[in-house]
Formats: structure tokens, sequence, C-alpha cells
């Protein structure tokens, strides 16, 4: 018997190798979900490995005459295999996190094919936000089941995430990596938190602020984008505060936003007390003025109008003002008390604007700060800024890593009482 691993995306093309090697007739003994080498893997979905085999004819060599015939006698009994890690528990949920982005790609995929034809609902089909539903509550029951397999601390660790609203998909994958540290030895058991900061630091990617462009080669211009009520016309004016008077640099506003005559006149009044200079701007035209009156400038802020990620015409609206070849770095506004379900909906919406950059608002009005770790993950945008107030300019910060991983440990170190609470 010929046995063999396999490795590849999905079960049909390992499929297609174990046959095109092994033949139509080929077993399959095992299948498991391995991570990618190199790195701490968390961003890379995980790998399916099969093991496969199938029977051999062999044909035993002539053996000379008053030797014994030991080379085809039986093996002895192969020990058994060492059992799984707990870590390994998880990767049903990594599997079943796998089938849900392949639905959401599905989804995305058919969505403009679905004005042209009746919906799949018409044909018997099961519609896919139906499946989606019951895969989120197929991932939270198998989060509950595998936290039960993890190390006490990592329990405790599971029930913070859980209530940081973290994706329950993407909790699993940092359980079952630092489960698996654990059971390596590379982690101390009462190590949990420093082993979750190091991997947000090794994931969370940062944009490290906005420094000032080159010597002579114009204004930087950041545009920040996002659906109404995230806090872009306060966050405008935050930045510029806070680039204007404690880093000295020379600031312009301009503001597109004309559907608002309070968002007009807010900015209005902030940059009268800054100093700064606003322009008003009425389309893409007034926009471009705008900026070459800002030519003197390190840095101009533009602060769009919020929509609809269901309005289309906005978008292509916003297209028109923010084209590519204009050379304006657009942050995506996202307010982290948004719920998951709408956040995935404005991450599409805003795609085609091509942002750079994710800039997260409102982390003061709620303890549920999973999208800090989700979101930079699902979009892959840096994280520019984080806000924590309604204070100009202080409720502004940089983002880093350290401060995504403080956030969600918030509560980490408060005392428990009981063996529950043992780390």
């Amino acid at each position: 018997m010929r046995v063999k691993k396999y490795q590849a995306v999905d079960m049909p093309e390992a499929l297609r190798k174990i046959k095109a090697e092994l033949g139509p007739d080929a077993v399959i003994l095992s299948t498991r979900q391995v991570k990618p080498r190199g790195g701490f893997g968390l961003l890379s979905r995980p790998i399916l490995e099969v093991t496969a085999a199938a029977e051999v004819e062999i044909t035993a060599p002539p053996v000379p005459a008053g030797r014994v015939a030991t080379a085809y006698a039986p093996r002895p009994a192969a020990p058994p295999a060492p059992a799984p890690s707990h870590g390994a528990y998880l990767a049903l949920q990594a599997e079943v996190d796998s089938l849900r982005e392949e639905l959401t790609l599905l989804s995305r995929r058919t969505a403009n094919a679905a004005t042209r034809r009746p919906p799949a609902e018409a044909d018997g089909a099961v519609p896919l936000g139906a499946l989606e539903a019951k895969l989120d509550r197929l991932l939270e029951q198998t989060a509950r089941f595998d936290a039960l397999r993890l190390a006490p601390g990592l329990r405790r660790l599971h029930g913070l995430l859980e209530a940081k609203d973290l994706d329950p998909g993407l909790a699993a994958r940092v359980l079952g990596f630092l489960q698996e540290k654990i059971d390596q030895g590379a982690l101390a058991e009462g190590r949990e938190a420093e082993g979750f900061r190091e991997l947000v630091s090794r994931t969370v990617r940062v944009a490290g602020g906005m420094p000032p462009p080159a010597d002579g080669a114009g204004p930087r211009v950041v545009a920040l984008v996002g659906p109404t009520g995230v806090g872009k016309t306060t966050t405008a004016a935050k930045l510029a505060a806070r680039c204007a008077l404690q880093e000295k640099r020379r600031v312009g506003l301009v503001t597109v936003d004309t559907f608002r005559i309070a968002a007009v006149e807010q900015l209005r009044t902030f940059a009268k007390i800054m100093d700064v200079p606003l322009r008003v701007a009425l389309d893409a035209e007034g926009l471009r003025a705008a900026v070459a009156d800002f030519a003197d400038r390190d840095l101009v802020l533009v602060d769009t109008a919020g929509q609809s990620p269901r309005d289309e015409q906005a978008l292509r609206d916003l297209l028109d003002l923010l084209p590519a070849e204009a050379g304006i770095e657009v942050h995506l506004v996202l307010s982290v008390t948004t719920r998951a379900r709408d956040l995935e909906r404005i991450l599409r919406h805003y795609g085609p604007v091509r942002p750079s950059r994710l800039l997260l608002t409102k982390l003061d009005e709620t303890d549920c700060h999973g999208p800090l770790l989700g979101l930079p993950l699902a979009s892959r945008l840096p994280l520019s800024y984080l806000t924590t107030g309604q204070n100009v300019p202080d409720d502004i910060e940089e983002a880093t890593p350290s401060r995504v991983a403080a956030f969600l440990l918030q509560g980490w170190d408060v005392p428990r009482s009981g063996p529950a609470g043992a780390s």
C-alpha cells in the first residue's frame, strides 16, 4: 500500500491531485486543516492536508537459496499516534470560517448579476443570507464547545474576547494559535495576555500617522470618507488641530459636505478658533480649485458627506469627487459601535473608492472593541487614528498595535474570585 499526504486549498483540488497520482481507487485515510509555514500564520487561510493510500502490486525479488526471506516480513506495529494538541480541536471552526468567507465572496460576485436575472430563491435555492446566518450560529456554538478544551487562562481570554464582540472565527484562530504555543512550551500558562499582545503586534498593520510630504512635493491631501454619523467632521477638526497647533504644520481645511449646513458651520467654527483657512467645495472642480489654493500648505484635510452603503448614486458622486489620478489619500472612517454585518456591507460599498487607511471612531461609546482587530484584517488596510471622545484636539491618537491590544484586554487585570478566574 502506498500512502502519501497532499496539501490543497480545498477538497476538490486535493481529489484531483490524489486521482492523478494514486489513481481512481485511492482511499482517503484522514483530512485536517494545517496553517501555512512562516510567521504566525493567523491571517492565512488554513490549508487542507489529506492523507490518501492506494494498493500497489509488489513483486518480490528472488531470494538466494539458504537465506531467510526477511525483506518482506511483516513490520512491527507502528507506535500509536500522539494525541492531537488542544489547539487542533479548533480546526473545525477555522474550516467553517473559511466556508463563510467563500460564501461572502460568492455573494459579492453575484450582487450585480442579481439585478439582471431572477434571484436564486426563485429556483428553490437557499438564499445566501440564510446560509451565512446558519454558519454564524454554528460558529458561535463551536466556539463555546472548543473553549472547553482550552487551558484555563485561554478560557478566560475566550470569554473576554467574546464580550468584546470579536468575530467568532477570528477568535478561534487566535485562541487556537495561543493554545498550540502553550502545547509546544513556547508560551507559559499564566502568560496568555502577553502572548495575545505579541500576536496583535505581529498581525495588526498601522499607518504611522500623516508625516509631512517631501520638500517640493506639494501638500499632502487627505480625504475622510464614510457613512453618516461616524464623526467625520469632528475627526477632521481634531486632525487639523493636532497638526496645526501641536505639530506646528500649515493646514488647510476643505468641506464638500454641503448637504448638512450644520456640518459646514461646525467646521467653520473650528477653523476660526484654530486660525486654519477653510474652503467650501460644491463639486470635483471646486475641490480641485480649493486644493490649488492651498498649494503652500503642508496638509489639506477634506471632509466629505456621509452616505448610506445602499446609495449607489452617492458612491458614483464620490468617485467623481476623488478620482484615482487626483492622488488623494483616502481614510475610511468607521465607528466601532456599528454592527458587524453593517461594517462588512460598508467595506464592500467603499471598496471602489480605494481607501488606503482605516480610521476608527467612538471607542469611548462601547466596550465591544472587536472591530479594532477584525476590521484591519478583513479590509487589509492599516489603521491610521483612533478617536475616544468629542474633545478637540485631545480625543484622538495614532493607532498602534499596543493600543489595539490594550482595548481588547480591558478587564483582563480585574481580580476574579474562585478557581474559574485562575489563569
